[in-house]
Protein backbone atom coordinates (compact mmCIF):
# COMPACT_ATOMS: atom_id res chain seq x y z
CA UNK A 1 0.00 0.00 0.00
CA UNK A 2 1.26 3.47 -0.87
CA UNK A 3 3.00 5.48 1.86
CA UNK A 4 1.28 8.87 2.07
CA UNK A 5 4.18 10.65 3.75
CA UNK A 6 7.55 9.05 3.00
CA UNK A 7 9.46 11.72 4.92
CA UNK A 8 7.57 10.99 8.14
CA UNK A 9 7.88 7.23 7.50
CA UNK A 10 11.68 7.43 7.16
CA UNK A 11 12.04 9.75 10.16
CA UNK A 12 10.09 7.27 12.25
CA UNK A 13 12.31 4.38 11.12
CA UNK A 14 15.46 6.39 11.90
CA UNK A 15 14.46 6.97 15.53
CA UNK A 16 15.28 3.37 16.45
CA UNK A 17 18.45 3.19 14.35
CA UNK A 18 20.74 2.45 17.31
CA UNK A 19 18.61 -0.50 18.37
CA UNK A 20 18.59 -1.77 14.79
CA UNK A 21 22.40 -2.04 14.83
CA UNK A 22 22.38 -4.73 17.53
CA UNK A 23 23.80 -7.33 15.14
CA UNK A 24 27.14 -5.65 14.36
CA UNK A 25 29.23 -7.17 17.21
CA UNK A 26 28.06 -10.69 16.32
CA UNK A 27 29.03 -10.74 12.64
CA UNK A 28 32.49 -12.24 12.13
CA UNK A 29 34.30 -12.23 8.77
CA UNK A 30 31.45 -10.40 7.05
CA UNK A 31 32.26 -8.56 3.84
CA UNK A 32 28.77 -7.75 2.56
CA UNK A 33 25.52 -6.61 4.17
CA UNK A 34 22.28 -7.06 2.26
CA UNK A 35 19.49 -4.96 3.75
CA UNK A 36 16.07 -6.12 2.58
CA UNK A 37 13.61 -3.21 2.63
CA UNK A 38 16.46 -0.72 2.95
CA UNK A 39 14.19 2.35 2.60
CA UNK A 40 16.44 5.44 2.37
CA UNK A 41 19.63 3.53 3.22
CA UNK A 42 20.12 5.30 6.55
CA UNK A 43 21.26 2.11 8.29
CA UNK A 44 24.33 1.84 6.04
CA UNK A 45 25.81 5.05 7.46
CA UNK A 46 26.28 3.40 10.85
CA UNK A 47 27.69 0.04 9.72
CA UNK A 48 31.40 -0.76 9.28
CA UNK A 49 32.41 1.12 6.16
CA UNK A 50 34.66 -1.68 4.91
CA UNK A 51 31.51 -3.71 4.24
CA UNK A 52 29.90 -3.75 0.81
CA UNK A 53 26.36 -2.42 1.28
CA UNK A 54 23.51 -3.68 -0.89
CA UNK A 55 19.95 -2.50 -0.42
CA UNK A 56 16.83 -4.26 -1.70
CA UNK A 57 13.71 -2.14 -2.11
CA UNK A 58 11.04 -2.23 -4.82
CA UNK A 59 9.69 1.27 -4.04
CA UNK A 60 11.11 3.67 -6.69
CA UNK A 61 10.89 6.66 -4.33
CA UNK A 62 12.80 4.78 -1.64
CA UNK A 63 15.43 3.69 -4.16
CA UNK A 64 15.92 7.30 -5.25
CA UNK A 65 16.14 8.47 -1.63
CA UNK A 66 18.67 5.72 -0.79
CA UNK A 67 20.95 6.59 -3.71
CA UNK A 68 20.95 10.22 -2.60
CA UNK A 69 21.32 9.47 1.11
CA UNK A 70 24.03 6.79 0.82
CA UNK A 71 25.57 6.89 -2.69
CA UNK A 72 28.23 4.30 -1.83
CA UNK A 73 25.58 1.57 -1.63
CA UNK A 74 24.31 -0.63 -4.42
CA UNK A 75 20.53 -0.88 -4.77
CA UNK A 76 18.36 -3.54 -6.42
CA UNK A 77 14.66 -4.34 -6.53
CA UNK A 78 14.56 -8.06 -5.68
CA UNK A 79 16.65 -10.97 -4.39
CA UNK A 80 16.98 -12.13 -7.99
CA UNK A 81 18.72 -8.86 -8.87
CA UNK A 82 21.54 -9.33 -6.36
CA UNK A 83 25.01 -9.16 -7.90
CA UNK A 84 27.55 -11.96 -7.57
CA UNK A 85 28.49 -12.05 -3.88
CA UNK A 86 30.19 -14.56 -1.64
CA UNK A 87 27.22 -15.68 0.45
CA UNK A 88 29.48 -17.32 3.05
CA UNK A 89 30.70 -13.82 3.92
CA UNK A 90 27.36 -12.05 3.64
CA UNK A 91 24.77 -11.08 6.23
CA UNK A 92 21.11 -10.53 5.38
CA UNK A 93 19.32 -7.91 7.47
CA UNK A 94 15.54 -8.05 7.91
CA UNK A 95 14.59 -5.04 10.00
CA UNK A 96 10.89 -4.23 10.40
CA UNK A 97 10.05 -5.88 7.09
CA UNK A 98 8.65 -9.33 7.88
CA UNK A 99 5.36 -7.92 9.10
CA UNK A 100 5.11 -5.88 5.89
CA UNK A 101 5.74 -8.96 3.76
CA UNK A 102 2.80 -10.67 5.47
CA UNK A 103 0.63 -7.55 5.26
CA UNK A 104 0.98 -6.86 1.56
CA UNK A 105 2.04 -10.00 -0.32
CA UNK A 106 -0.09 -12.99 -1.38
CA UNK A 107 0.64 -16.37 0.20
CA UNK A 108 2.79 -17.69 -2.64
CA UNK A 109 5.06 -14.62 -2.54
CA UNK A 110 5.42 -14.99 1.23
CA UNK A 111 6.59 -18.57 0.63
CA UNK A 112 9.04 -17.32 -1.99
CA UNK A 113 10.30 -14.67 0.42
CA UNK A 114 11.26 -17.27 3.02
CA UNK A 115 12.82 -19.47 0.33
CA UNK A 116 15.06 -16.57 -0.67
CA UNK A 117 15.93 -15.86 2.95
CA UNK A 118 16.85 -19.42 3.89
CA UNK A 119 18.14 -21.06 0.71
CA UNK A 120 20.50 -18.46 -0.80
CA UNK A 121 23.22 -19.43 1.67
CA UNK A 122 23.61 -16.22 3.68
CA UNK A 123 26.12 -16.80 6.48
CA UNK A 124 24.07 -14.68 8.88
CA UNK A 125 20.42 -13.68 8.97
CA UNK A 126 19.59 -10.80 11.30
CA UNK A 127 15.97 -10.17 12.22
CA UNK A 128 14.42 -7.34 14.17
CA UNK A 129 10.66 -7.02 13.97
CA UNK A 130 7.41 -6.97 15.84
CA UNK A 131 6.29 -10.36 17.12
CA UNK A 132 4.08 -10.67 20.15
CA UNK A 133 4.13 -13.24 22.95
CA UNK A 134 1.71 -16.13 22.25
CA UNK A 135 0.03 -15.45 25.59
CA UNK A 136 -1.40 -12.19 24.20
CA UNK A 137 -3.83 -14.23 22.11
CA UNK A 138 -6.36 -14.09 24.94
CA UNK A 139 -9.68 -12.34 25.43
CA UNK A 140 -9.55 -8.67 26.23
CA UNK A 141 -10.08 -7.26 29.67
CA UNK A 142 -13.16 -5.14 28.96
CA UNK A 143 -12.05 -2.54 31.51
CA UNK A 144 -8.96 -1.85 29.42
CA UNK A 145 -11.05 -1.46 26.27
CA UNK A 146 -13.15 1.25 27.90
CA UNK A 147 -10.02 2.88 29.29
CA UNK A 148 -8.61 3.23 25.78
CA UNK A 149 -11.85 4.43 24.19
CA UNK A 150 -12.49 7.08 26.82
CA UNK A 151 -8.99 8.54 26.60
CA UNK A 152 -8.57 11.67 24.40
CA UNK A 153 -5.76 9.86 22.56
CA UNK A 154 -8.05 6.96 21.77
CA UNK A 155 -10.23 8.71 19.23
CA UNK A 156 -8.86 6.49 16.43
CA UNK A 157 -9.78 3.30 18.22
CA UNK A 158 -13.19 2.73 16.62
CA UNK A 159 -11.76 3.36 13.15
CA UNK A 160 -8.98 0.86 13.83
CA UNK A 161 -11.46 -1.77 15.11
CA UNK A 162 -13.21 -1.90 11.71
CA UNK A 163 -10.27 -3.96 10.45
CA UNK A 164 -10.43 -6.57 13.21
CA UNK A 165 -13.28 -8.76 14.40
CA UNK A 166 -11.59 -10.60 17.27
CA UNK A 167 -11.31 -9.17 20.75
CA UNK A 168 -7.98 -10.18 22.21
CA UNK A 169 -5.24 -8.50 24.17
CA UNK A 170 -3.24 -8.75 20.97
CA UNK A 171 -5.54 -6.30 19.13
CA UNK A 172 -5.47 -3.82 21.99
CA UNK A 173 -1.67 -3.77 22.07
CA UNK A 174 -1.64 -3.70 18.29
CA UNK A 175 -3.59 -0.43 18.35
CA UNK A 176 -1.36 1.03 21.05
CA UNK A 177 1.68 0.59 18.80
CA UNK A 178 -0.09 2.49 16.00
CA UNK A 179 -2.13 5.36 17.40
CA UNK A 180 0.60 8.00 17.06
CA UNK A 181 1.18 7.44 13.33
CA UNK A 182 -1.70 9.54 12.07
CA UNK A 183 0.26 10.94 9.07
CA UNK A 184 0.01 7.53 7.37
CA UNK A 185 -3.04 6.32 9.29
CA UNK A 186 -4.90 4.75 6.35
CA UNK A 187 -1.91 2.49 5.75
CA UNK A 188 -1.05 1.88 9.39
CA UNK A 189 -4.51 0.86 10.59
CA UNK A 190 -4.67 -1.95 8.00
CA UNK A 191 -1.12 -3.21 8.39
CA UNK A 192 -0.68 -6.33 10.48
CA UNK A 193 2.14 -5.74 12.96
CA UNK A 194 1.76 -9.22 14.47
CA UNK A 195 1.32 -11.77 11.67
CA UNK A 196 3.47 -14.15 13.73
CA UNK A 197 4.03 -14.65 17.42
CA UNK A 198 7.66 -14.77 18.50
CA UNK A 199 7.32 -18.54 18.93
CA UNK A 200 5.94 -18.95 15.41
CA UNK A 201 8.77 -16.90 13.95
CA UNK A 202 11.40 -18.96 15.75
CA UNK A 203 9.72 -22.16 14.54
CA UNK A 204 10.43 -21.11 10.93
CA UNK A 205 14.19 -21.34 11.40
CA UNK A 206 15.42 -24.35 9.38
CA UNK A 207 17.91 -26.93 10.61
CA UNK A 208 20.63 -25.36 8.45
CA UNK A 209 20.78 -22.40 10.85
CA UNK A 210 21.43 -22.02 14.55
CA UNK A 211 20.18 -19.16 16.70
CA UNK A 212 23.17 -17.36 18.21
CA UNK A 213 21.20 -14.42 19.65
CA UNK A 214 17.58 -14.01 20.71
CA UNK A 215 15.92 -11.18 22.60
CA UNK A 216 12.17 -10.70 23.14
CA UNK A 217 11.26 -7.24 24.37
CA UNK A 218 9.15 -4.12 24.20
CA UNK A 219 10.82 -0.78 23.54
CA UNK A 220 11.02 1.05 26.84
CA UNK A 221 10.06 4.33 25.19
CA UNK A 222 6.92 2.73 23.78
CA UNK A 223 5.97 1.16 27.10
CA UNK A 224 6.41 4.49 28.89
CA UNK A 225 4.51 6.47 26.25
CA UNK A 226 1.52 4.11 26.39
CA UNK A 227 1.54 4.31 30.18
CA UNK A 228 1.61 8.10 30.00
CA UNK A 229 -1.11 8.45 27.38
CA UNK A 230 -3.50 5.67 28.43
CA UNK A 231 -2.43 4.59 31.92
CA UNK A 232 -2.09 1.10 30.48
CA UNK A 233 0.72 -1.32 31.30
CA UNK A 234 1.80 -3.47 28.37
CA UNK A 235 2.69 -6.82 29.90
CA UNK A 236 3.71 -8.71 26.77
CA UNK A 237 6.78 -8.58 24.56
CA UNK A 238 6.01 -6.89 21.25
CA UNK A 239 9.38 -7.17 19.46
CA UNK A 240 12.06 -9.75 18.79
CA UNK A 241 15.70 -9.73 17.72
CA UNK A 242 17.27 -12.83 16.22
CA UNK A 243 20.64 -13.60 14.73
CA UNK A 244 20.93 -16.84 12.79
CA UNK A 245 24.25 -18.34 11.72
CA UNK A 246 24.60 -20.97 9.05
CA UNK A 247 25.85 -24.25 10.52
CA UNK A 248 29.15 -25.73 9.44
CA UNK A 249 28.91 -28.32 6.68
Amino acid sequence: MEISNIGVYNDRMAKSIVDKLFFIPYLNDVETLVDFGCANGELFKYCPQNWKMIGIDDNPEMMKAAKENYPAGEYVRTFDDLPNIEYSKTALNLSSVIHEVYSYLPVQEIVEFWQNVFTKGFEYICIRDMAIDPEANTHWNIDNVFKIKENPNGYLFDDYRKNFTECRERELIHFLLKYKYIENWEREKKENYFPLTNAELISLVPDEYEIIFCDKFILEYTRNQIKKDFDYDVKYNTHIKLILKRKEH
